[in-house]
C-alpha cells in the first residue's frame, strides 16, 4: 500500500513539474535558464545517479556562467563532479562540494564569440541516495552573463529538480545467485535504513567512469552499532555478500581486478541483526585499443598544405574508444576534431616537406594506441629574384625584380647578414623587412624596399597561393651596394684618397728615421732655400694643394655633423685627417 502511495505521489510529482515547466516555457521564451538534467526521478536507497547543471542560453551569446546547487547531505552525498564535455574553457572557480554543508559552487568562462545553444553542460554531479525520502536539489543562486562587453547578466530562470528514494528490493534467493559465489548466504531481516553503508573509492572514485588501475581501494564510516561487516566483489549486480563475518573494518583492497563492470557489495551488522546491501559499482580496462589504419583523403595533389587524413576506427573490447590525438613532425600533440559523419581530420597549414604523423587512440579508461603515418606536402612552383638594383643616389633603398607563376602572392624576405658557405636562412630569424606583392599576368614583379642601413644584406622570396600553400624559398641574392668602402667612393674622389694614402705613409717613414734624419733634413732645408728650383716649387705647390683637399674634406665632414651626426666610421676618417694635417703643416714650417 504504501509503495502505491509513494507511485502516485511520484506521478503527482512529475506532472506537477512537467506542467509548471510547460506553462513557464510557453510565457517566456526568451528566457535565458539554468537547470537541471534530469529534474526528476526515483531511486533505491543506495544507488547512484548522476545530474547535469546545463544552461538555455536562448540564441543569447553568453561568455560566463556560476552557480550555487543546494542538497540536503542527510538525504545525498555527492561522489563526484564532472567537467567533461562543458562549454566552460576556463574555471574562474574550480567545481567544488561539501557533503556536510549540501552545497556545490563553480564559475567558468566560455572564450569569445561565447556560447549560444539550448542545451549547453555546464558540469555534471554523481549523488548517492541516503535516506527513504524526497529530495530536494535546487539553485541557491546563479548568474548567467551576456557576451556583449559588459557582462550583462541574463538569467531569467532557475530551475532544480525533485528525486524520489525508495527502499531497496528484497534480497535475492539462494537459487538466484551465481554457482560460483564463494560463500553462502541466508536472507535475514533488515536492520534499520540508518545501517546502509555509503562507500567511497580513492581508485575509482566516479561509478560511471572507466579506469586502468588493476587495484580497487574502498572505504566507508562505521556506525558506532555495528558489530562487523561483510563485503564481496562480483561482477554481477545482485549479489548477497553472505553473513559470515569480515571484521570491523573501515576499508578494502583489491588487486588483479578483471577487466569490465564490476560490484563491491557491503552490509553492516549490528545487535538487530543484518542491514540492508550497499552496492559500489567499478569499471576498470587495462587494455589498450585496437591498433588503426590513417591514409590521405585525396592523393592527386600533394602540394595541398592541408590534407584530409582518414581514420580507419580503432575498437575497444571494454571500453569505448574516447578520441583520438595527432603530432605533426616535431609539434605538440592535438586533440583531433573529427567530421560529425565519418572519422576524418583536417590538417593545418603545412609548410612543403616531409613529416611524421604520429596518432595516439583513446579508450575511455585513458589507454592508447599509437600508429606513424608519413606524410609529404610537396612544393608549389618556386618565385626567383632575378635582379637587386642598388640606387646610390638614396642610400637606403633598393629595387627587387623577379619571377613568380602568374598573378600570384610573392613574399619577400630581407636578411641583415650574408649568408655564407652555403648556409641555409633559418625562418623568422635575422629578418630586417618582409614585403608583400602579386606577381602580374606575365609572372613578373618589383618591389621598391625602402629605410635599410648601410649594411651589406641578402634577398630571397616565396610564392604563395590563395589556398595558403607556400613553396620552397628561391634563390639568395646578396646585395653589396651598402659596404662602407663603396659609400666612401661616393662621397670621396679617389685620386684624393690615394693622396691621404701616400702621405700616411711618408709620416709613418719619418717617424721611423728619427731625430738624425729630421736633422739631416733640417740641413738639407737651408740647402734647398740656397738653391730653390722649379722643381722644388713644383713639389711645394703640391704639397700646398694637398693641405687644401684635406681642409675642404675635414670641413666636408664637419658640416655632414652638424646635419645628421657622424658614424664611427666617419667620425674616425675625420679626426684622422685633422692629425695629418697637423703634422703636415710642421713638416711644412720645417
Amino acid at each position: 500500500m504504501g509503495g502505491n502511495k509513494n507511485k502516485i505521489k511520484s506521478i503527482l510529482i512529475h506532472g506537477g513539474i512537467t506542467l509548471s515547466l510547460f506553462f513557464a516555457s510557453c510565457s517566456v521564451a526568451e528566457a535565458v535558464s539554468l537547470y537541471l538534467i534530469p529534474n526528476s526521478g526515483t531511486y533505491n536507497v543506495g544507488d547512484s545517479f548522476s545530474i547535469s547543471a546545463r544552461v538555455n542560453s536562448n540564441e543569447i551569446a553568453i561568455n560566463a556562467v556560476e552557480g550555487v546547487i543546494a542538497f540536503n547531505p542527510n538525504e545525498l552525498q555527492v561522489i563526484s563532479i564532472s567537467k567533461v564535455g562543458s562549454i566552460m574553457n576556463l574555471w574562474t572557480r574550480e567545481p567544488e562540494y561539501s557533503n556536510s554543508l549540501g552545497t556545490i559552487s563553480f564559475a567558468g568562462i566560455a572564450f569569445n564569440p561565447g556560447y549560444t545553444g539550448t542545451d549547453g553542460e555546464v558540469l555534471s554531479v554523481s549523488f548517492r541516495a541516503k535516506a527513504f525520502t524526497d529530495a530536494n536539489v535546487s539553485f541557491s543562486s546563479g548568474a548567467v552573463l551576456a557576451n556583449d562587453g559588459a557582462g550583462t547578466n541574463v538569467l531569467s530562470n532557475l530551475e532544480g529538480g525533485l528525486y524520489i528514494f525508495e527502499a531497496t528490493s528484497t534480497m535475492p534467493r539462494i537459487a538466484e545467485l551465481s554457482p560460483t559465489m564463494p560463500r553462502v548466504a541466508e536472507p535475514s531481516p533488515e536492520a534499520p535504513v540508518s545501517l546502509l553503508p555509503i562507500i567511497e573509492s580513492s581508485t575509482h572514485p566516479d561509478s560511471n567512469k572507466w579506469y586502468s588501475k588493476d587495484k580497487l581501494e574502498v572505504r566507508w564510516d562505521l556506525p558506532d552499532d555495528v558489530d562487523f561487516v561483510s563485503f564481496l566483489v562480483h561482477p554481477r549486480e545482485v549479489v548477497n555478500p553472505g553473513t559470515i563475518s569480515d571484521g570491523l573494518v573501515s576499508s578494502a583492497e583489491f588487486e588483479d581486478l578483471r577487466d569490465g563492470v564490476s560490484y563491491f557489495h557491503l552490509r553492516f551488522h549490528n545487535s538487530a541483526g543484518w542491514g540492508p546491501i550497499a552496492r559500489y559499482q567499478f569499471k576498470t580496462d587495462q587494455t589498450a585499443p585496437s591498433s588503426f589504419v590513417m591514409e590521405r583523403a585525396t592523393k592527386e595533389d600533394l602540394t595541398d598544405p592541408t590534407p584530409e587524413l582518414i581514420i580507419e576506427p580503432s575498437e575497444d573490447a571494454t571500453s569505448d574508444v574516447s578520441h583520438y590525438e595527432i603530432k605533426i613532425g616535431d609539434k605538440d600533440w592535438v586533440r583531433m576534431d573529427l567530421g560529425e559523419t565519418e572519422e576524418s581530420y583536417e590538417v593545418s597549414v603545412q609548410p612543403p616537406g616531409e613529416y611524421l604523423v604520429l596518432a595516439r587512440a583513446y579508450d575511455e579508461a585513458g589507454n592508447y594506441t599509437v600508429i606513424e603515418f608519413p606524410m609529404i606536402i610537396e612544393s608549389i612552383e618556386t618565385a626567383t629574384v632575378d635582379n637587386v638594383i642598388t640606387k646610390t643616389e638614396v642610400k637606403d633603398k633598393i629595387i627587387v625584380n623577379g619571377t613568380a607563376p602568374p598573378s600570384s602572392k610573392v613574399i619577400i624576405y630581407v636578411v641583415d647578414k650574408m649568408l655564407l658557405g652555403g648556409q641555409l636562412h633559418q625562418p623568422d630569424v635575422d629578418i630586417v623587412k618582409t614585403i608583400e606583392t602579386i606577381s602580374d599576368e606575365n609572372g613578373d614583379y618589383t618591389v621598391e624596399i625602402f629605410d635599410l642601413r648601410i649594411k651589406d644584406y641578402t634577398v630571397y622570396a616565396y610564392t604563395v597561393d590563395n589556398r595558403e600553400a607556400i613553396s620552397y624559398r628561391s634563390n639568395e641574392v646578396a646585395i653589396y651596394g651598402f659596404s662602407l668602402i663603396e659609400w666612401m667612393k661616393e662621397i670621396v674622389d679617389f685620386s684624393v684618397w690615394l693622396r691621404v694614402i701616400s702621405i700616411l705613409v711618408l709620416l709613418y717613414l719619418i717617424k721611423l728615421l728619427g731625430r738624425k734624419t729630421l736633422s739631416l733634413l733640417s740641413r738639407g732645408k737651408k740647402i734647398f732655400k740656397r738653391s730653390k728650383t722649379k722643381r722644388e716649387e713644383k713639389n711645394t705647390k703640391e704639397l700646398a694643394k694637398l693641405r687644401k683637399d684635406m681642409e675642404e674634406e675635414i670641413e666636408l665632414l664637419r658640416k655632414l655633423s652638424k646635419r645628421r651626426g657622424l658614424n664611427p666610421e666617419e667620425k674616425y676618417l675625420k679626426d684622422k685627417m685633422t692629425q695629418y694635417l697637423k703634422a703636415l703643416k710642421i713638416f711644412s714650417s720645417d
